[in-house]
């Protein structure tokens, strides 16, 4: 793996989820999953004043992402084809916003499964996590 997904990319507390799941500014979904996610808030041009490391003027802080997983057993059966959802979604994250330091706007994503999600095979998870990721690049984009 050439990046790891260590901790502040993660929503690792309950109120992280719920921060997202009480009014997600995104929702988009197909058979298989559902993302929903909502904008933090972070400014990517302003500096912070305070610490001493802070970049220039003109230069831009690169937004920070995170995500969520809730893949639920009674959706998936199995933990091998739970872990699978888990693999590809954060392989998908990792490569679309983490790696590329593109200038959307900073948000919180969380990914759940539906009931369609235990019946589909490994191409068909990974088309549906691209559908829903590829959506919320356009949204980010053009806010």
């Amino acid at each position: 793996m050439l990046a790891s997904f260590n901790r502040s990319k993660r929503l690792l507390t309950a109120s992280d989820y719920r921060f997202v799941f009480s009014k997600p500014d995104f929702r988009f979904g197909n058979r298989s999953v559902l993302c929903l996610a909502r904008l933090t808030g972070q400014n990517l041009t302003a500096p912070q004043a305070e610490c001493k490391d802070a970049p220039a003027e003109n230069e831009s802080v690169p937004a920070i992402h995170r995500l969520g997983l809730a893949v639920s057993k009674k959706h998936v059966r199995k933990a091998v084809n739970r872990n699978l959802v888990k693999r590809l979604a954060r392989e998908r994250f990792r490569c679309s916003f983490v790696e590329r330091q593109a200038p959307f706007a900073a948000a919180d994503v969380v990914i759940l499964t539906r009931s369609g999600a235990g019946k589909a095979n490994r191409a068909e998870l990974r088309g549906a996590i691209d559908a829903t990721l590829s959506k919320l690049e356009k949204f980010l984009e053009h806010r």
